[in-house]
């Protein structure tokens, strides 16, 4: 434990020291002995102070959070209140300053009131108000306060910093209301009673069952005109609604949509939006399935309904924030220890004595101890090793970010698309309609292809696969809706003649030619 003293007691100190250097100079006895009285009382403050926050922690100076669950769920870009308890169980009185909350990024925490005093056997309510501007997981990890006050009472000599190590887990899910809307594509559209519109619906009765004679009142549509040739009398065909399918949805979680203002980037939009179609499909009561891929599937929901299953999806999509995994993250095993190590340490009573320098294995084994203690639930990290899939389960359960993979991850991205949508088509699901979050794969775009070529890399031979697969959903009637990210809100449209002007309108461009090769492919594009 550290003491630092204020800068009444530094500047008395100083003055004491400064005063006992001129009495030896000048030889005054009493001068000397007036100084010396002044530098002992301020090493005996210091002693005093250090007994008493010593004192105070063994009799029980905690701070508890107010809400019995460890974690709580927000909503992006809305502010959260969460509710603390500074408790003294000691016999003398403390004044607290300077209450810093401790929490990970991207999180906006602050504290009231930022000075607290408890008296003997008092307690004192901290409101934490949290905003998270981006969907994800994320830790409150505590409060940092400093202490001060003796036993004789006053203001204090000595301030003395604690940290109270108290985890609380933010759950953020998307923003939808006032999210961006996809723009639509045109094409038949069945409007209907909320004002919601339906793209790519089945009619009613255009599923074949069988042929029958033709009954006075059947409509001519429903003749069998070729049939009744060869038969020599009218025919009607016999039809019935066609049974909906099950709605996926798929979004592209991989690093490189990261980019851009938190909150407002690529990723950001694509989750709002797959969430916002995930509930209209549920209240219309058709089943959603969800993927969420990146190099490779992260997520995966099998198509269900109800109120149960729009919580779940709401939270396998925060799987796409999530940058612990050694694919996705750009720290290697030895920073995620360190990060572990500096987390754990207030955690753990028994670490600084049982884990004597920087040992991996000790750590690892620490940490696994601790992850009961994590509000978030069990993460199955990818990892080389197992003791670095611990280390990374630790990041991922107490919601500790990090950076993201500086390389990306586009073109496995692209084929782990390609993937999922081939398990689609010929999968024994029926699914009715695919929604697409995310970019098209750039050997589909002429500037994308011939950027590959120019950085050498390997061709990966999506786009024969790709428009296959298309050809494959689209004769088993399955229609696909694809979403394509936007700028973000990165350009700047008020500075024409800037370089984002110049960027914006390629970017544009890129968009628009690749609407043009998605929709000669049966795509509906957004």
């Amino acid at each position: 434990m550290q003491l630092f003293p204020t800068r009444e007691t530094f500047g008395l100190a100083l003055t004491g020291a400064g005063i006992l250097v001129l009495g030896v100079a000048l030889k005054q006895p009493h001068v000397v002995a007036f100084a010396a009285a002044v530098v002992l009382a301020v090493a005996v403050g210091r002693a005093l102070a250090n007994t008493t926050v010593a004192r105070l922690r063994q009799a029980g100076f905690e701070m508890v959070w107010v809400q019995r669950k460890r974690l709580g769920h927000l909503i992006a870009g809305e502010p959260f209140e969460l509710f603390a308890e500074l408790r003294n169980r000691g016999s003398e009185d403390v004044r607290g300053v300077r209450l810093r909350p401790l929490a990970g990024s991207p999180l906006q925490v602050s504290t009231a009131p930022d000075e607290v005093l408890l008296p003997a056997g008092g307690r004192v309510e901290i409101t934490f108000t949290i905003l998270a501007p981006r969907a994800g997981r994320y830790g409150v990890h505590g409060l940092a306060l400093e202490v001060r006050g003796n036993p004789v009472g006053g203001e204090g000599l000595y301030e003395v910093p604690l940290l109270f190590a108290n985890p609380f887990g933010a759950e953020v899910t998307p923003r939808t209301v006032g999210a961006p809307k996809p723009r639509e594509a045109g094409g038949a559209k069945d409007l209907r009673a909320d004002g919601e519109t339906r793209l790519n619906r089945r009619t009613e009765g255009d599923q074949f069952v069988e042929l029958r004679e033709f009954v006075p009142g059947d409509p001519f549509r429903k003749v069998a005109w070729k049939a009744s040739a060869r038969r020599g009398k009218l025919v009607s065909k016999e039809l019935r609604e066609a049974v909906r399918g099950d709605v996926w949805i798929l979004v592209d979680a991989s690093v490189d949509l990261h980019a851009g203002p938190v909150g407002d980037a690529p990723i950001d939009r694509a989750l709002a939006r797959a969430l916002i179609t995930a509930r209209r499909h549920l209240a219309a009561g058709e089943p959603v399935g969800l993927i969420v891929y990146g190099a490779r599937v992260l997520a995966e929901l099998k198509p269900n309904v109800g109120g149960a299953h729009e919580r779940a999806f709401a939270s396998a999509l925060l799987v796409a924030t999530n940058r612990s995994d050694s694919d996705r993250s750009d720290l290697d095993e030895v920073e995620c220890a360190r990060r572990v190590e500096a987390h754990l340490r207030p955690l753990d009573a028994l670490f600084s004595q049982e884990v004597r320098g920087f040992d991996l294995d000790a750590i690892a084994q620490r940490a696994e101890l601790l992850l009961k203690k994590a509000p978030f639930p069990y993460h199955r990290a990818f990892a080389l090793t197992p003791r670095e899939a611990i280390f990374r389960r630790y990041l991922a359960q107490f919601g500790i970010d990090g950076p993201a993979r500086a390389d990306g991850e586009r073109p496995l991205a692209e084929g782990t698309l390609v993937t999922a949508l081939e398990g689609l088509a010929a999968g024994r699901a029926n699914p009715g309609t695919v929604h697409v979050f995310g970019p098209v794969p750039a050997e589909l775009r002429p500037e994308g292809a011939a950027a590959r070529i120019a950085s050498g890399e390997a061709a990966t031979a999506i786009a024969p696969r790709f428009r296959k697969v298309l050809g494959r959903l689209r004769k088993r009637g399955i229609s696909v809706v694809w979403t394509l990210p936007d700028d973000g809100g990165i350009v700047d449209h008020a500075a024409p003649r800037s370089p984002l002007a110049a960027l914006d309108h390629r970017l544009q461009a890129a968009r628009f030619r690749a609407r043009i090769r998605l929709r000669r492919d049966g795509v509906d594009v957004r």
